[in-house]
């Protein structure tokens, strides 16, 4: 089974230098969870994008793209406060599942949104000595098993299968925005919506709203 490498991540820096990903802080496991490695939102990477006009009483401004998300909703910003970057275009490799998504930025941080408003936050540690699928697991027809990143943490725990279900398709790298709140990430996900992810390594996500 084929699909977009979400190992560790390859870039050269303008000197022509490897770029090596970022320590990540201690690990810890989801409460309730057998999946470990799960990571706080953060990082950087991706290309500086527009801001819009600064809320209220914060020093850096949201982007555009975020912009009406934010008009819309005011429960989000109420859960994330302040902006502390301005936001980078980035490119994030997603995977559609029956019922949600999982998302891989450059920082390996695994983001997975299910349709009933969980998330979960999680370190990617799979590499290229661990297995990428597992042959004994047969999907219902017209399913993928994850493989890779995504699988080795969907396999790892029951709560990600019975959440999430089966992969619909394969991986695929897309275009998005993602900007760091005082209380989490604003992000664009695999379907063009507006994602706000508290801080926190699991919980409920807000948003899921047209940008």
């Amino acid at each position: 089974m084929s699909g977009v490498f979400i190992g560790q991540p390859t870039s050269v820096s303008e000197e022509g230098l490897p770029v090596l990903p970022p320590t990540l802080p201690p690990l810890s496991g989801v409460p309730g969870s057998s999946v470990t490695g799960v990571i706080p939102g953060g990082g950087s990477g991706g290309a500086a994008v527009p801001i819009a006009t600064p809320s209220a009483g914060c020093a850096v401004s949201v982007a555009v793209a975020f912009g009406e998300a934010l008009s819309s909703d005011p429960t989000i910003q109420a859960v994330l406060g302040c902006p502390r970057d301005a936001g980078t275009s980035l490119t994030l490799v997603g995977q559609r599942f029956q019922q949600g998504q999982m998302l891989w930025r450059d920082t390996r941080q695994i983001v997975a949104l299910a349709q009933n408003r969980q998330y979960w936050r999680v370190a990617d540690t799979w590499n290229e000595g661990l297995p990428a699928e597992d042959p004994a697991l047969t999907p219902p027809e017209g399913l993928l098993q994850p493989v890779r990143g995504f699988g080795f943490v969907w396999r790892a725990d029951p709560t990600f299968q019975a959440v999430l279900g089966w992969a619909t398709a394969p991986e695929l790298p897309f275009s998005s925005t993602w900007q760091e709140f005082e209380g989490g990430s604003l992000l664009l996900g695999l379907d063009g919506l507006v994602y706000a992810v508290p801080v926190a390594s699991s919980g409920q996500y807000l948003g899921g709203v047209a940008p």
